[in-house]
C-alpha cells in the first residue's frame, strides 16, 4: 500500500466521518476509523495516537467527543454534526461491540478475562497466532503487548477495555479477529445460528456438537 500524502489522508478521514455521519447519523467510533488500513499504516510512522492526529490538523473539520461517563468511547463527528452525543455514542458502541465482540479470537477474550495472579503480568501477542502469556515482571517477552491489571475482569464492559487498549497501542484490530467468523459462515435463521450468534467467544472455544446433530439444526428454521 503506498503511502498518501497528509492532504489526502485528511480529505479521507474527512470523507469517512462525514459519510458515516450522513448515512448513520451516529459518531464514527476512533476504533473504527483507525481501523481502516491507509490511516493505521500512516498512525505507525506518523507516531501520534489517531486522537491527537485528529486535534493536530483536522480541528478545524471534525470534532472528536468522548461519553461523559464512560471515557473510553471515543468518536468522530463532523463540526457541524449536533445531537444527544451520549446517546448517539451508546448506540454506536452497541452497533459496534455487537459486530466486533463475537469476532475477536477467543484468545484476546480470554486475556481480558481470565484471572491473573498478583506476582504476574500478562502479554499477549498481536500477531497470529494470537496467544497470552502470564509472566513475572523480570521477564518481559520481546514481540508483545501488556495488558494492565486494571484491564483485566470478567465484569461488564470487556469489550470497551479491549477497544482502549487497542487505541492507546494504536494496534490493527485485523489480526485480533477470529479466522472464522461465525456471521460469515452461518445463516442466523436456523437452530444451530441462533444458538451460536447467542453465545459469547470464550463459551463458543468449549462448544463441541456431533456433525449429525450440527447438521439437523442447520436444517431446522426457527
Amino acid at each position: 500500500m503506498s503511502p498518501l500524502s497528509p492532504g489526502s489522508l485528511d480529505r479521507k478521514i474527512v470523507g469517512y466521518v462525514r459519510r458515516h455521519w450522513d448515512e448513520e447519523q451516529t459518531p464514527l467510533l476512533l476504533s473504527a476509523l483507525g481501523g481502516q488500513g491507509d490511516i493505521r499504516e500512516h498512525l505507525k510512522n506518523d507516531g501520534r495516537s489517531l486522537t491527537g492526529y485528529l486535534l493536530d490538523r483536522l480541528a478545524d473539520r471534525i470534532n472528536v467527543i468522548r461519553h461523559t461517563t464512560n471515557p473510553a468511547v471515543v468518536a468522530a463527528v463532523p463540526t457541524d454534526a449536533s445531537g444527544d452525543f451520549d446517546s448517539l455514542l451508546e448506540k454506536a458502541r452497541s452497533r459496534n461491540a455487537g459486530a466486533d465482540a463475537s469476532r475477536f479470537a477467543p484468545a484476546i477474550w480470554a486475556a481480558f478475562r481470565k484471572p491473573l495472579d498478583d506476582t504476574k503480568e500478562r502479554y499477549v501477542s498481536v500477531k497470529r497466532p494470537i496467544r497470552f502469556i502470564d509472566v513475572t515482571s523480570e521477564e518481559r517477552p520481546e514481540g508483545r503487548i501488556a495488558i494492565p491489571r486494571e484491564y483485566i475482569s470478567d465484569a461488564p464492559g470487556v469489550y470497551e477495555r479491549i477497544e482502549k487498549w487497542m487505541q492507546e497501542n494504536n494496534i490493527d484490530r485485523d489480526p485480533l479477529l477470529s479466522e472464522i467468523r461465525a456471521s460469515e459462515k452461518l445463516p442466523a435463521d436456523d437452530v444451530l445460528g441462533r444458538v451460536l450468534f447467542a453465545l459469547d467467544p470464550e463459551e463458543l472455544s468449549r462448544v463441541s456438537i456431533p456433525l449429525d446433530i450440527v447438521k439437523k439444526l442447520r436444517q431446522k428454521p426457527i
